[in-house]
């Protein structure tokens, strides 16, 4: 009637198959094999020397744990500064500054935002916390303090000197 030509379904379109489910796992089993066969190729080229333990020059390479990579040069480390401790550090810092600083606009907007300092204490999250907020509580509540922060902070009365 058109003098159009009648195909048989399911067909190929782009390397696609049209028609089908494609809610069905097997549906994808023809692009999940084509997508293997190139990243196998791929990691053939590219990764063969990062999956083995073996140098340039065919000698083992020697691995050593990130934390011998941040001692000092002196016991045999790089010196490079561990990067989770620094920054637990300087939310400590922040913490620090919230509890012991008189007023200030910063810690007023804090204490807006979060009615009151003491639920750093609390281990539940809110969904309207920020990510800042969400590291501080999780530093206040590391095993590496104690218990919590508050156990390792020594309240002092100085001369100033």
């Amino acid at each position: 009637m058109l003098n159009c030509n009648m195909m048989n379904v399911p067909f190929k379109y782009l390397g696609m198959k049209v028609s089908g489910n494609h809610q069905r796992v097997y549906f994808w089993d023809n692009v999940v094999a084509k997508i293997q066969q190139r990243l196998d190729r791929w990691k053939g080229k590219f990764l063969s020397m990062a999956g083995s333990d073996w140098g340039k020059d065919g000698k083992k390479v020697a691995w050593v744990t990130w934390e011998k990579v941040c001692n000092s040069k002196e016991k045999g480390g790089l010196d490079i500064k561990d990067i989770r401790r620094f920054n637990d550090a300087l939310l400590g810092k922040w913490i620090w500054r919230l509890q012991s600083a008189e007023g200030g606009m910063w810690k007023e907007i804090i204490k807006s935002k979060y009615d009151d300092l003491r639920v750093l204490r609390g281990a539940e999250s809110n969904s309207k916390e920020s990510i800042w907020w969400k590291d501080l509580k999780k530093v206040w509540a590391s095993e590496e303090w104690g218990s919590n922060f508050e156990d390792n902070i020594d309240w002092r009365l100085g001369d100033g000197n």
